[in-house]
């Protein structure tokens, strides 16, 4: 027999289907303003107009030595910018690789050991010509190099961070990428020992793309290459070169679809202010690159990512390559920031960014 229902039963029925919803839908509202409340803050404010020496196509890593600021900006290749503090560095100049000027590294995160050695890592792009009407269509990977004359000449130490098997179809809508693994930044962390390695991995399928993480014992800088290991969701253990790891921020959208929608080109650094390491990334709104914003998350744990915080929008649209320069007082660098620095995008700061410890640990110093 047909069931069949009075519109007072009706009635009573949908008002307990809300009711119900309603029971279900506030104790993860909750939920969410509490993780929200539980996390750091960062605003930004207007600040005078501060531009590198060079126009860079990349993260620009930089580090202090005897009082002088030494800044590295990539297009292709890298040139180093040294003077007394950001605001007055000095000309570009070229920095060379001793196995030849022909390969195409981009420089993007330093680390300078206390024996005076430098080391640099890398951004790799080859452009085979496969695609003829695509001039800048390749597979990037991640290398390591050596200075010992502060940045002047490298030595390169090899490939660490590279996926295998990668088709480079002409066809794939993303502008410059078939796939791979690039844009990448470092947290040193010299209590456990390790190298933190935050990449964009742009390889199908979905569900690897997005911003990954990868470890190297700082042991091993001298000899990087299969020392590299990526985070899978449940340890590191999946090689640097060839592996398949776990994306701590993932893409909502894959990169081969027109309507690409994915985070990419972090960058790291450790805030003393916070406690903890703060993640700036670029967010593209389609396959083009088109800048959707700029995005903020924090580690209070890197051996931990899937700890990491939600991304929160730091910034509508702009350019690409967001990064922070921490001040001259705190001997600051883009891997080391205060309560206050400046933000970039692409070489310009028109503004600072300001972070606020989570409300709770705020009341608690009060």
């Amino acid at each position: 027999m047909k069931r069949t229902f009075s519109p007072v039963g009706r009635a009573s029925i949908v008002a307990l289907m809300v009711v119900v919803a309603l029971a279900t839908a506030a104790p993860a509202a909750l939920e969410a303003n509490e993780r929200a409340a539980s996390e750091p803050r960062a605003r930004l404010e207007p600040a005078p107009l501060l531009e590198f020496p060079a126009d860079p196509d990349c993260n620009s890593p930089c580090f202090w030595h005897e009082g002088q600021l030494h800044l590295f900006t990539s297009n292709q290749k890298p040139s180093r910018s040294v003077g007394p503090d950001l605001a007055r560095l000095g000309a570009p100049v070229r920095s060379v690789f001793d196995d030849g000027a022909g390969k195409l590294r981009w420089i993007e995160a330093v680390h300078l050991r206390e024996d005076g050695v430098l080391f640099g890592l890398y951004h790799r792009e080859e452009y085979l010509g496969e695609c003829p009407d695509r001039e800048y269509f390749t597979v990037p990977d991640i290398g390591v190099a050596r200075s010992r004359d502060l940045g002047r000449t490298w030595t390169d130490l090899g490939i660490v961070l590279q996926d295998h098997g990668v088709s480079r179809s002409c066809d794939t809508p993303n502008k410059f990428f078939a796939g791979g693994v690039g844009d990448p930044s470092w947290a040193i962390d010299r209590v456990g020992g390790q190298a933190y390695i935050f990449f964009s991995s742009y390889t199908d399928p979905l569900s690897n793309q997005g911003v990954q993480v990868a470890r190297l014992a700082l042991g091993d800088l001298e000899a990087p290459v299969g020392k590299v290991w990526r985070w899978t969701g449940g340890g590191w253990d999946a090689p640097g070169l060839g592996g398949k790891g776990k994306p701590a921020v993932p893409a909502r959208v894959a990169w081969s679809d027109p309507k690409a929608d994915a985070f990419w080109g972090p960058s790291v650094h450790w805030n003393t202010h916070l406690g903890q390491h703060v993640v700036l990334v670029n967010r593209a709104a389609d396959a083009s690159w088109t800048q959707e914003g700029v995005y903020v998350f924090f580690a209070m744990d890197l051996s931990r990512p899937e700890t990491f915080t939600p991304p929160r929008k730091l910034h509508d649209g702009g350019a690409w390559y967001c990064q922070v320069i921490g001040d001259a007082a705190v001997r600051g660098t883009d891997s080391l920031a205060g309560q206050s620095a400046r933000f970039f995008m692409k070489g310009k700061s028109r503004h600072r960014v300001v972070f606020e410890r989570p409300a709770a640990a705020s009341a608690s110093i009060r």
